[in-house]
């Protein structure tokens, strides 16, 4: 899949778990043996001899001022609960 049908894929969202469902397929398309799995309400986290948390947005702009610190917020909390 290239960049240009991601772009697509995404383009047909209309709320986050739809984001979260385009970028999990992508995903699981380039590490096909990975394991995905969403605990603690997490949007994800792909192990894959590598543990990777997933965070998704839907109309989320990271240039806006704002937006980045609440979305390091969230990560933030997700990682605390998957480590307890």
């Amino acid at each position: 899949m290239n960049t240009l049908n991601i772009y697509n894929l995404l383009k047909e969202c209309k709320v986050e778990k739809d984001v979260e469902e385009k970028y999990k397929r992508v995903i699981s398309e380039y590490f096909p043996n990975g394991e995905i799995s969403s605990p603690y309400y997490t949007d994800g986290v792909l192990k894959n001899g590598v543990t990777m948390l997933m965070e998704f947005k839907y109309n989320f702009d990271l240039t806006q001022r704002l937006q980045p610190p609440l979305l390091m917020e969230q990560v933030e909390i997700d990682i605390e609960e998957y480590y307890q």
